[in-house]
């Protein structure tokens, strides 16, 4: 499996003079960027075009953004990238920053990642790999899109955060013993138990968690699981974020008492004047979603 840098887990960058009054916070699976011919029809075979992901991301107003499916480059030595992404990057303007997350094994598509614009927040700490017991009982193997913590701030005293991007258990069935719903239970039970280690590491309560969860409904009981663990699921109303059917995939879930995300809600970015299979074609299988986090004073 290809390594991280070890800078990585040691980078930071200057924070903004003036901190913003808040801060946008995304998610979008990226349908196989990279990687076209394994995408769905009518798809398939078609590579996204680095201005139109740019175009898109600007569009969204999103600072940071946790990544799904994304395509590794294999013929880099050392740290997953993917020249698509990068190039759609540094369209948007030189202070856009990114890091992709190993799967278990050797595969190389559908990474997990965060990117980030460095003029509005920094990276100062990770990326840490959750200790997750990642083997039940019952033989499910558990989070195949291993979790990755990376923190971040706004500037020196002001709000930081900690974002998981997530990919749980796909609805797809691989094996007619498959149940997705409760592998999708047991992965977010394991993520739970892990939480408190992830914000003594961090010294941060702002733990956010986000990404493509594959539930079906907001009562599913993997977000019930989390619900319970004082998280608040901003898309409960399980809004469509995906281009057919009734696929509210894509959440963003946000600690209930911290007051950084009190009047946090979810948007989903669907291009005005976009037919929803054009929108397939271009870009992917699902929207971007974001919400707004409030700046202020730390108070971790």
């Amino acid at each position: 499996m290809k390594r991280l840098l070890p800078w990585l887990a040691l980078l930071t960058l200057a924070a903004p003079a003036q901190p913003p009054q808040k801060i946008v916070i995304g998610a979008w699976n990226i349908e196989h960027l990279g990687d076209p011919a394994r995408r769905s029809e009518p798809s398939r075979n078609v590579a996204q075009q680095p201005e139109d992901l740019a175009r898109y991301i600007s569009q969204s107003g999103a600072d940071i953004l946790a990544l799904e499916e994304i395509g590794d480059n294999p013929n880099t030595e050392f740290d997953p990238d993917n020249p698509t992404l990068a190039k759609a990057l540094a369209l948007l303007s030189k202070d856009w920053k990114y890091i992709l997350f190993p799967k278990k094994g050797d595969e190389l598509t559908q990474l997990t990642g965060i990117a980030w614009n460095s003029a509005k927040v920094s990276a100062v700490d990770g990326p840490y790999i959750l200790p997750i017991n990642d083997r039940t009982n019952d033989g499910f193997q558990l989070w195949k899109r291993w979790p990755q913590a990376m923190k971040f701030r706004v500037a020196q005293g002001q709000t930081d955060f900690v974002l998981i991007p997530m990919h749980l258990k796909a609805n797809r069935r691989d094996d007619p013993n498959d149940n997705p719903a409760r592998q999708r239970a047991q992965e977010t039970r394991a993520l739970v138990q892990v939480l408190g280690s992830v914000r003594q590491r961090f010294r941060e309560q702002d733990v956010i968690l986000l990404g493509d969860t594959n539930c079906l409904k907001a009562s599913e009981p993997a977000l019930r699981n989390l619900s319970r663990a004082g998280y608040r699921d901003l898309n409960a109303k399980d809004m469509r974020t995906t281009w057919e059917g009734p696929a509210p995939f894509d959440r963003i879930l946000v600690p209930r008492r911290q007051p950084e995300f009190r009047n946090s809600s979810e948007t989903v970015h669907r291009p005005a004047g976009m037919d929803a299979k054009d929108f397939k074609i271009k870009y992917s299988d699902h929207y971007l979603v974001t919400t707004e986090m409030q700046v202020g004073p730390d108070d971790d």
